[in-house]
């Protein structure tokens, strides 16, 4: 039982490669030791455990080894062997911190060493040295004799005076990694044929806190405690812990919200530390996080990271652990069902572009009880991102159609253009098969392609009921016609009951520019031919830009139109007018 004492010891590190956890450190003194370039003064500062004080002791064997100055001292000299070492002296700051400690000190830097290279002091806990004494020891450390080294090693170096700090060569000693610590306790089990799980070890380092001294303290607590066998259960209870798979279960029964599952969690945590089980779900999470848990998104990492570092809080303020334990279950419960700031404005903007739909549908009916009923049937919103308002709109029938092509402009345009102002209308018909073309309510009127005639709209059924409860409370209203508005209509517009009305033939209409086939599309009412004379009925564009276009081209189009349906005369109707020539 002797060779499981005071592990830390029979294996503290010999040389730099034995150092765990310190690469950068034993890189910069191995480097240092090999090409001679050797500093009067050293400071080591880090963590408890992290191995300041074997790292000074290791580098002062170095430069006293009879074989010469060498990062691999030989270990086999006298001066190598020798347990404290000839010619190095150790200081314990911590009871020696006075200024009378340190003026013996400068006194025996005074000697040349009795058989070594140097005479090294090695100065731990410096930081409790009084400041009578830090000023003591500044004109020695800057410029001792050329016999003398010295080594300081501190565990807190923000109490060095910055005049102690700009006299010596500083090496920062980092936190040893969680792995690095298993890895060297696996190392040492096997050498001593104690049997392990990885598990147990894995808790032993955590609770080390990147302590590897710490961490081999525990280890021989562990040992003794288990018998010499090494089982996370029994490492998990000596060490005051919830077992990893107990704090797994808790975690999966606040996402799937089983109260069941998270009472009976909080029963058993009863027994434990409130501080010592947050520790667990944060090391619980962490590990989630590294290796990618796909039950956990990041914002309910972030959700429970936040929790958790309240609940941490809490402790320092409330002697209650079984409240503080309670109230953190219910935060985490809660937690899982809120949504993020992206969902909440997703759905705000998505109900209020719906009620602007809705809005839009309800004007329209009021201007047109027959239109009204073509949006309420074949037409849904699709989306609205600030420019484009995107609407589907597939009228059932070929009188429907015609129907919504005669009043896009003087209806649908204009009401749209009353509630959005400058977006644009994109509609998503199969009408466009047809050349029936996406409009844009702006001046420079570009017409988007549509990709894709598919869409299927999720919210559509319940926009329709809302929609329906919507309507109703104008139906009544908008099929009497004193309240039917027609102050966009005349009488050269209504020709739904007369014969010999046509539509521009899309062979004339293919030979223009898109730009005009839009144009034409939303201006060209119809073309009626009555006693061998064709008429051009036409709906000017308010834009100035198309209008000159049409007054361009218009002409042409009559011409073209004459010759296809074989008339002796041709004239222009202008249906907003009277009847007017465009000119």
């Amino acid at each position: 039982m002797n060779n499981m004492q005071n592990l830390s010891l029979k294996y503290r590190p010999k040389n730099y490669d034995d150092l765990v956890g310190q690469s950068a450190v034993s890189k910069s003194l191995k480097y240092a030791l090999d090409s001679k370039n050797i500093a009067n003064a050293y400071l080591f500062s880090g963590l408890r455990g992290s191995g300041k004080t074997s790292s000074a002791r290791i580098l002062a064997k170095a430069l006293n080894c009879e074989r010469g100055i060498s990062s691999k001292p030989c270990g086999m000299c006298a001066s190598c062997v020798s347990n404290d070492g000839i010619d190095i002296y150790e200081l314990d700051a911590a009871s020696n911190r006075g200024i009378d400690s340190i003026q013996d000190l400068i006194e025996n830097t005074k000697y040349a060493p009795l058989h070594s290279r140097f005479k090294i002091f090695i100065i731990d806990e410096v930081h409790m040295l009084t400041r009578e004494a830090f000023n003591a020891l500044l004109k020695t450390l800057e410029e001792p004799p050329s016999h003398v080294k010295f080594i300081l090693a501190t565990t807190d170096v923000h109490k060095l005076p910055a005049t102690i700090l700009s006299r010596v060569l500083h090496f920062r000693f980092k936190k040893i990694p969680l792995q690095d610590i298993v890895s060297r306790m696996e190392f040492i089990l096997a050498n001593e044929q104690i049997p392990y799980e990885k598990e147990a070890l894995t808790l032993i380092a955590r609770s080390g806190g990147g302590s590897l001294r710490d961490s081999l303290t525990l280890l021989e607590q562990g040992i003794i405690y288990s018998q010499r066998k090494l089982n996370k259960e029994s490492i998990a209870l000596m060490l005051g812990l919830i077992e990893p798979n107990i704090i797994k279960q808790f975690f999966a029964d606040v996402l799937s919200s089983n109260d069941n599952g998270i009472f009976r969690f909080l029963e058993l945590a009863k027994s434990y530390e409130a501080s010592v089980v947050i520790d667990e779900m944060s090391s619980f999470l962490k590990d989630s996080f590294a290796n990618k848990n796909p039950n956990f998104s990041l914002i309910l990492y972030d959700r429970f990271f936040h929790i958790l570092a309240k609940a941490k809080n809490m402790t320092k303020i409330s002697d209650d652990d079984e409240f503080i334990l309670y109230i953190l279950a219910f935060m985490l419960k809660d937690a899982t069902k809120l949504k993020s700031i992206d969902e909440d404005l997703k759905v705000e903007n998505t109900n209020k572009n719906e009620q602007d739909y809705l809005n839009f549908v309800t004007m329209i009916a009021k201007r047109d009880y027959k239109l009204g009923e073509i949006f309420k049937e074949c037409a849904s919103f699709v989306s609205f991102d600030g420019s484009e308002f995107c609407i589907k709109i597939n009228p059932k029938n070929e009188e429907d159609k015609q129907y919504f092509k005669q009043y896009y402009t003087s209806v649908v345009k204009n009401v749209f253009a009353s509630i959005f102002n400058d977006a644009k209308l994109v509609l998503i018909s199969d009408l466009t098969k047809q050349n029936v073309k996406n409009e844009a309510i702006k001046e420079e009127n570009n017409y988007p392609k549509i990709n894709n005639t598919n869409f299927e709209n999720n919210s559509s059924k319940n926009l329709k009921q809302e929609f329906q409860n919507n309507y109703n409370t104008y139906e009544e209203e908008i099929k009497y016609p004193e309240y039917q508005s027609d102050d966009f209509l005349d009488s050269n517009m209504a020709f739904e009951d007369e014969d010999n009305i046509y539509e521009i033939p899309d062979d004339i209409l293919e030979q223009y520019e898109p730009e005009l086939q839009n144009i034409l599309f939303e201006s060209l009412v119809k073309i009626k031919i009555e006693n061998d004379t064709l008429e051009l009925h036409v709906m000017p564009p308010y834009n100035e830009k198309e209008k000159a276009i049409l007054r361009d081209n218009i002409k042409n189009v009559l011409a073209k139109c004459s010759a296809f349906f074989k008339t002796k005369n041709a004239k222009i109707i202008n249906a907003e007018l009277d009847k007017k020539k465009l000119h």
